[in-house]
């Protein structure tokens, strides 16, 4: 069940997690947070405001990860991502959900909590392939084949 108001699951420590947040967008184990530091500064030189969660603790269920990361949300702006040795969850106000999920899944199958940061990480600020040119590439082939379609039917016409 997802966790609601103050119901928390004791593998939380919200509060804690919460003034970490505030102090410098990471709340993790003191032996981690100087590898992550470069991530949060990465992430922010390409526009994300990024605050890493990794707890040791374990949880019970798939979505408490995530529910963290959604309650967080509301006192820290940006995307939030929550590692725990079994799952990944993560919040955002400016990335889409398919974009999390996929940058989740691939930081999921890291072994060490740093590397899976920074794959995440990667996910989310990689830009995004250019689907107009893309998009205007297509018409505009198209167009062409339909033209030289139309002079080859007239020449074969003609021929006739």
């Amino acid at each position: 069940m997802p966790l609601l108001g103050d119901d928390w699951m004791e593998w939380a420590q919200f509060d804690e997690v919460n003034a970490d947040l505030s102090a410098g967008n990471i709340s993790a184990p003191d032996e981690l947070v100087e590898g992550l530091e470069p991530i949060v500064d990465h992430a922010a030189s390409n526009g994300v405001d990024l605050n890493i969660v990794i707890t040791d603790q374990e949880v019970g269920v798939y979505s408490q990860a995530r529910d963290m990361a959604t309650r967080l949300s509301n006192d820290h702006e940006g995307t939030i991502v929550v590692f725990t040795p079994d799952y990944v969850g993560s919040h955002s106000d400016s990335i889409s959900r398919s974009v999390l999920e996929s940058a989740q899944d691939d930081a999921y199958r890291e072994d060490h909590p740093i590397e899976a940061a920074a794959v995440f990480e990667a996910r989310i600020t990689q830009p995004a392939p250019p689907w107009g040119l893309y998009a205007t590439g297509t018409v505009v082939l198209i167009i062409v084949l339909i033209v030289v379609f139309v002079l080859a039917i007239k020449r074969r016409a003609q021929g006739q």
